[in-house]
C-alpha cells in the first residue's frame, strides 16, 4: 500500500521536457509543446495562473497539419508581444512564418514580428525584454520549435 501523501509529493515533482519546462531565468523563459487547441487553452490557463504580474512575449510557430488558426485565437486572448516563426521540420510540414503571421493579422488585426529562423526569433524575444515588470519568454508550439529552441539553451 502506497501512502497517498507520498504519492502526491512525488507527482508534484514530475517534470516533462517541454511542457511548461523552464529553461533560463535571466530573462525567464518557459517552453511549453502546445500545439492543438486543448493544449494551447491548458497553457493560456497555466500563463494566466501563473505570470499575471509579467510582460509577456511570446515566440510560436505551428506545423501546418495543426489547428493553427483556433490554437492563435486561444493564444491571443493572453495580453503578450508575440513573435512568430516556422519551426524545422524533416517531412516539410511546417507552417511558413508568412502564412503564420497572416493568419495572426486575420485574427488580431494587427501584424507581428516574423522570422523564418527560431535563433533570430530567439535574438528578436530577447532584445524586447524590457519594462519595469518581470518579463518571462514563452516558446509554444510545435514540439519541432521546443526541439530547436531546447537545443539552444542547453548547448
Amino acid at each position: 500500500m502506497v501512502d497517498e501523501a507520498v504519492l502526491q509529493r512525488a507527482l508534484g515533482q514530475v517534470r516533462l521536457p517541454g511542457r511548461f519546462e523552464r529553461l533560463a531565468t535571466e530573462p525567464l523563459v518557459v517552453i511549453d509543446g502546445a500545439h492543438n487547441p486543448d493544449g494551447i487553452q491548458q497553457f493560456v490557463r497555466s500563463v494566466q495562473e501563473r505570470y499575471s504580474d509579467y510582460d509577456l512575449t511570446i515566440v510560436t510557430g505551428f506545423l501546418k497539419d495543426k489547428a493553427v488558426a483556433e490554437c492563435l485565437q486561444l493564444l491571443t486572448q493572453l495580453p503578450a508581444n508575440f513573435i512568430l516563426t516556422t519551426p524545422i521540420n524533416p517531412d516539410d510540414r511546417q507552417l511558413p512564418v508568412a502564412e503564420l503571421g497572416a493568419l495572426y493579422t486575420q485574427i488580431t488585426g494587427q501584424t507581428a514580428p516574423e522570422y523564418p529562423a527560431i535563433e533570430a526569433a530567439l535574438k528578436a524575444a530577447n532584445q524586447s525584454v524590457r519594462g519595469p515588470k518581470p518579463q518571462v519568454i514563452l516558446v509554444v508550439g510545435s514540439f519541432y520549435l521546443l526541439k530547436t529552441v531546447r537545443q539552444h539553451f542547453l548547448n
